[in-house]
């Protein structure tokens, strides 16, 4: 007879407000996918939008949209083109209770489609073994073939619950607080992330997106961890940068259609990637100049009066201006920032 799959899931996670505000299809094609027969003990599996629709039933107009829900929330990750899906807080909810576990995660991963996402999910693990006794992190040197380093815990990336309901305090581990602090994983102190200034930095440098009005818990939490995963951006200059390079991305700015990159979309680790590697920028689009100086924070603004169009438009003719003398200067073209 077949060994029989199970799934911990909390019952706290009625309270989670993320899974509350979702509609009623939502919360039934989110527990869905979380408790398919193919979900590997990672918390991913080879699927897609269409296929799952078919299984349930679901229009798939109707199955989209919910699920969109769900992804909105950074309660999963989807990558249509790999067909890989994931839950990035799943390990948080089902540790691994011996290190023979992590044998079974090598045979899952190893038929998981390869993608980006697929080598944040192995970080993520690692990570979370790293906060685990020397048998469990032995034992994952085995199944993948890498030690497990002392390397900053990333599980999770904060935005991401599936609901237990429980605050993350400043010292609990990204990887599913499993006892030991992100910020002693690595040795030295991590600084503390400065919430209130990276998000004053978005809403100075992006204006024509919807402004940050109220750092919740849950926009804490991503910061932290987005802050923690990389030494890099434990500096408020990386931020500044970053939101500079969606300056150059006009689909980004709601200059394309009527999407608009808010704050919360730009803190989901799989479209920070995107955007650090330029995915969104136009190839017959000029590079910006002096660190985004030819960008203009009125990009995508619409005037209201005639008093703004005329502010618009001499901003538009000084940048230019500028744009052109730096560039006869020979000046750096964009900020580089280390991912």
């Amino acid at each position: 007879m077949e060994k029989k799959k199970y799934r911990k899931i909390s019952t706290h996670i009625w309270n989670d407000e993320r899974f509350r505000e979702l509609s009623n299809d939502a919360k039934f094609i989110f527990l869905f996918i979380l408790t398919h027969p193919t979900t590997t003990s990672l918390g991913a599996l080879r699927g897609n939008v269409p296929g799952l629709a078919f299984e349930l039933g679901m229009e798939l107009e109707a199955f989209q949209k919910a699920f969109e829900e769900v992804l909105n929330k950074g309660m999963a990750e989807y990558d249509p083109k790999a067909g890989f899906l994931w839950f990035p807080n799943f390990l948080k909810h089902n540790v691994p209770e011996s290190p023979n576990v992590i044998k079974g995660w090598a045979a899952g991963f190893k038929n998981l489609p390869e993608c980006a996402a697929k080598e944040e999910l192995k970080y993520n693990a690692k990570a979370l073994i790293c906060c685990l006794s020397e048998g469990f992190q032995k034992a994952f040197a085995e199944a993948f073939g890498e030690p497990c380093t002392k390397t900053i815990a990333n599980q999770g990336a904060g935005s991401r619950e599936q609901g237990t309901g429980r605050k993350a305090e400043e010292n609990t581990s990204p990887a599913g607080d499993v006892g030991a602090s992100a910020d002693k994983v690595d040795g030295p102190k991590i600084p503390n992330c400065p919430h209130e200034a990276i998000s004053e930095a978005y809403n100075r440098t992006l204006p024509m997106l919807p402004q940050v009005k109220m750092l919740t818990d849950s926009r804490k939490n991503t910061l932290r961890a987005a802050w923690k995963a990389n030494k890099a951006r434990q500096s408020l200059d990386w931020w500044e940068a970053y939101f500079k390079l969606v300056l150059q991305c006009p689909f980004l700015l709601g200059q394309k259609n009527d999407f608009k990159a808010g704050f919360d979309w730009l803190l989901k680790p799989g479209n920070m990637v995107k955007v650090l590697e330029g995915n969104f920028r136009e190839e017959s689009q000029p590079p910006a100049i002096n660190g985004g100086a030819n960008q203009s924070p009125y990009d995508g603004v619409k005037p209201n009066t005639v008093a703004q169009a005329g502010l618009l438009q001499r901003d538009k003719a000084a940048r230019q201006i500028l744009a052109k003398r730096a560039t006869e200067q020979g000046e750096d073209n964009g900020p580089t920032i280390n991912v």
